[in-house]
């Protein structure tokens, strides 16, 4: 799903990478540069709203307790997020 498009891209990426590496070791610096220019003016673009709802759930929902950390453990995404992250 998610993340074998992200594991695509990263190979793509890498790819390119070692084929400017050959030509040229600074294009890298420069591609990167500028992607990271052109990441931060999409950035600025983005409209961000606030939901004022949600975080004010968030901070009304209470400390975390033991009970609730244990319940962590029985659920099966939770496991296969740790499978996925450890392995």
């Amino acid at each position: 799903k998610a993340r074998m498009w992200g594991s695509l891209g990263w190979a793509v990426a890498t790819f390119f990478a070692g084929l400017l590496f050959n030509i040229n070791p600074q294009l890298n610096f420069a591609v990167a540069s500028c992607s990271g220019l052109v990441f931060f003016m999409l950035l600025a673009r983005l409209k961000v709203s606030s939901a004022p709802h949600a975080m004010q759930e968030a901070v009304s929902g209470g400390k975390v307790t033991l009970e609730d950390a244990l319940r962590l453990l029985t659920l099966s995404r939770f496991w296969a997020l740790v499978f996925f992250v450890v392995g």
